[in-house]
């Protein structure tokens, strides 16, 4: 287990993901402060190059011998598409949380989280939903865990499983999205969701988001139906900001993490 140095294995250990601490705690996450957004959407997929980034990620350790940035990385393929295997993949090179981007129903909503997710064993508090990854069985070396059946204990998907480390966020970006966002929020597993307020903005046929002070009307409606229905069920809601004054607009709205694109080091 990931143990302070001071600390004697009897005495509780830091959390592994620091923005599952944070959230956990009730405080709201900025990218480059407890996370960092790792995006594979609109950078090539290289899965070697990937598992430098994250293994330089993880390797940043914090006093307490926690990853100073929790990495969680956006992969290529959509809701629609064959989301496991990338997923996996991605796991075993140690990424903390997945995003999906363009995720418009509960159905793909459950595949992700069923991806994300080792079949549970017998007994389990938390058996559904069923997970299917299949069991390399690593990916923790990097959070400070030595035993592969502590990586397996830890790689689950919170808030479902308190103990789990692994947060999933399916993206809205679409009108389908926004119509199915409570059953999406729904699926046992999801984290929360992450609006993208420039495919939003295009699939409402509102031309590219440049910044909060557009005129996007039926983005906005939108941007706060998906804020509402998280905020209804308590759930996380995160948002993209391109400046300070839409990080703070955001977090008073009620948006617990921001994906800050002008700070440096948001993105990896």
């Amino acid at each position: 287990m990931l143990l302070l140095p001071h600390l004697s294995a009897q005495q509780a250990a830091p959390r592994a993901n620091r923005l599952v601490e944070a959230l956990e705690a009730g405080k709201t996450a900025l990218s480059a402060d407890v996370w960092t957004f790792v995006d594979r959407e609109h950078r090539p997929y290289d899965i070697t190059e990937l598992r430098a980034t994250l293994n330089g990620l993880l390797a940043n350790k914090n006093a307490q011998g926690q990853p100073a940035l929790a990495p969680i990385v956006r992969i290529p393929a959509e809701g629609d598409q064959d989301v496991r295997w990338i997923i996996k993949q991605v796991l075993e090179s140690g990424a903390m949380g997945i995003i999906v981007p363009q995720v418009e129903d509960r159905a793909q909503a459950l595949k992700i989280v069923q991806s994300t997710r080792y079949p549970q064993p017998k007994g389990s508090k938390y058996p559904n939903p069923p997970g299917r990854r299949g069991c390399g069985c690593s990916g923790g070396a990097g959070w400070g865990l030595q035993n592969p059946a502590d990586y397996v204990a830890l790689a689950d998907v919170w808030p479902l499983n308190p103990r789990g480390e692994l947060i999933v966020f399916p993206m809205i970006e679409t009108p389908a999205g926004v119509k199915n966002v409570e059953a999406i929020l729904d699926v046992p597993g999801v984290g929360g969701v992450l609006v993208g307020p420039s495919d939003l903005t295009m699939n409402y046929g509102e031309g590219r988001w440049n910044s909060q002070a557009d005129s996007k009307p039926d983005t906005e409606a939108a941007i706060q139906t998906v804020l509402k229905a998280c905020l209804a069920k308590k759930r996380t809601c995160a948002m993209v900001a391109a400046n300070d004054g839409e990080t703070k607009r955001y977090l008073a709205d009620g948006f617990r993490i921001i994906y800050a694109t002008y700070r440096p080091g948001a993105s990896s």
